[in-house]
């Protein structure tokens, strides 16, 4: 991923992330390859849990703001694993008891 600071405001930032997925040839590093890039505003007020970003392995980030200078910015970033589900996943999350109570009729 690459973090590009674009915009710099008292509460919030914009940045331009591009997201590259990594190529592998059996288990050989290849390089990488743009997947996708997006501007996205950030402000103090977002929450890592619920303001995320789905990635293509399954997985999501989130970026805090932490500080705000002049011209620059302080950012943590957090890495969910794949089963990590928020709220806004709600309706796949109903789909997936649906298809766990399938699942129990079989037995």
């Amino acid at each position: 991923m690459n973090i590009v600071l674009k915009k710099v405001e008292k509460s919030r930032i914009t940045v331009q992330l591009s997201i590259y997925d990594d190529i592998f040839e059996g288990k050989v590093f290849q390089g990488r390859l743009l997947n996708k890039s997006f501007a996205l505003e950030i402000s103090v007020f977002d929450l890592p849990y619920m303001d995320n970003t789905k990635l293509s392995d399954g997985s999501r980030f989130a970026l805090v703001l932490k500080e705000v200078g002049d011209d620059s910015a302080v950012i943590e970033a957090i890495r969910f694993k794949n089963d990590f589900l928020s709220l806004r996943d709600r309706p796949v999350f109903e789909e997936m008891l649906q298809k766990l109570q399938v699942g129990d009729k079989r037995k």
